[in-house]
């Protein structure tokens, strides 16, 4: 044998090793973003769970009987403060959901979504917010995929038994 092909020999052999060590390396470094991102989707969750709570204790706090029996009645039983609340609460849930459905949360689970409407839907004069006003922040399409406000109709009519027009 001589020495260019002793040559080939060790250099193709040190390729192969050192390609080898970089593609272990390459499963290795997956397996770690996969834990990464896992960690961040938990993070994730917990920080939404909080937010919910926070904003639900929020409005918790401002509600007293006559306020929340006039939310049982509708949105024209509330006087300007009162409005300004279901209006603050509304833009605040629902930032959350469309965020969560931006980023593709619990993989774009409808029935997530689903229940996050049910919760927020809580009130006569939330589900009349939501068909006067709220509505357009489900449905104008500037939240990443479009959808979300499909299920919000579909719960909001679920609710009701109102049909809504487009």
């Amino acid at each position: 044998m001589d020495l260019v092909v002793i040559a080939q020999l060790i250099t193709g052999t040190a390729t192969f090793v050192v390609a080898s060590v970089l593609i272990w390396q390459m499963f290795i470094q997956k397996r770690t973003l996969d834990i990464a991102h896992k960690d961040a989707d938990n993070d994730f969750s917990v920080q939404v769970i909080s937010e919910r709570n926070a904003m639900r204790r929020w409005f918790i706090d401002k509600l007293n009987p006559d306020f929340e029996n006039r939310l049982n009645v509708g949105l024209n039983e509330l006087n300007q403060f009162e409005f300004q609340i279901v209006a603050i609460y509304f833009r605040g849930m629902s930032t959350m959901t469309t965020t969560e459905w931006r980023l593709e949360r619990v993989g774009g689970n409808p029935g997530y979504f689903k229940f996050a409407f049910i919760a927020l839907f809580t009130h006569k004069a939330i589900l009349d917010y939501y068909k006067e006003i709220g509505r357009r922040f489900f449905t104008d399409g500037n939240f990443g995929k479009p959808g979300l406000g499909i299920i919000a109709d579909e719960v909001y009519e679920e609710i009701t038994g109102e049909k809504l027009e487009d």
